[in-house]
């Protein structure tokens, strides 16, 4: 019982930010107040010499702190679905207007009968290149 109560009272040095402090600062911050602790507690004085190697052994590395809405945001802004309108095809005029002439010069060529020879001039070209 006694070794757990000892345990426990170097656990609470250990865990204090002020005792910390004191032994970081090489017991110059707030000293007044652990020189008396000690002063009061010297039948403690191997589990404070325990508190001193621990806290003096640690790295504390100062971690900044997390801004929680920088943090949603980018959390929101990371899941967020992007809404894409459908595409929507628009009607190239041209390429109808391209089309409806070269049906034009087809018709033209086809039902005219002044231009049979042509026609005929035409399909020999075709058939000749084949």
């Amino acid at each position: 019982m006694e070794s757990k109560n000892l345990h426990d009272f170097q656990q609470d040095l250990i865990e204090d930010s002020s005792f910390i402090d004191w032994v970081k600062s090489d017991f110059v911050e707030d000293n007044d107040h652990w020189s008396s602790f000690i002063d009061t507690h010297m039948d403690q004085m191997d589990e404070i010499n325990q508190a001193i190697r621990v806290v003096t052994n640690l790295d504390f590395a100062i971690k900044p702190r997390i801004d929680d809405n920088k943090l949603w945001a980018r959390i929101e802004a990371s899941t967020k679905q992007v809404h894409t309108e459908p595409k929507i095809r628009k009607i190239n005029w041209k390429y109808i207007a391209g089309l409806s002439a070269a049906a034009c010069l087809v018709g033209i060529f086809d039902f005219k009968p002044g231009f049979e020879h042509l026609k005929i001039k035409y399909l020999n070209l075709l058939s000749h290149k084949r």
